[in-house]
């Protein structure tokens, strides 16, 4: 999921079909590459990030067998106001091909624009109590 591809900055290609399909709530796209060079663009900005696996299980819906985890995730960004982004997920990956990824669909406990909004809140870290003098 993201937090495991793009907050660590993990990113096995050789698991995903070459025209795989990404979504996320903001974004979808085809293809490994372009996915490859978006996590090389994202992860500088990430500050400490983490992941906690929630829980993993096998989904078989059809023909198609897929692979659910769900996570918390979190990271500050490297932006003056450091930001913290905060996100539970889940990420479906979808398996053929010799059991590579043909797809990966991730999901959120917020809304993008919650997601997004949270880029835009500061966190002050105050090592001393603030004295104001009047």
């Amino acid at each position: 999921m993201l937090a495991s591809l793009v907050i660590l900055g993990n990113f096995t290609s050789g698991i995903y079909a070459e025209d795989c399909i990404f979504e996320d709530p903001t974004i979808r796209f085809n293809g490994r590459d372009l996915y490859s060079c978006n996590l090389k663009l994202l992860v500088p900005f990430f500050d400490h990030p983490s992941i906690s696996l929630q829980g993993i299980t096998k989904v078989l819906s059809g023909e198609t067998e897929s692979v659910k985890a769900t996570c918390k995730q979190r990271t500050y960004l490297n932006l003056p106001w450091r930001p913290l982004i905060s996100v539970d997920g889940t990420a479906v990956y979808d398996l053929y091909n010799q059991f590579r990824i043909v797809k990966h669909v991730e999901s959120w406990s917020v809304s993008p624009l919650e997601a997004i909004g949270q880029i835009f809140t500061p966190i002050f870290c105050v090592s001393q109590p603030l004295h104001l003098i009047w």
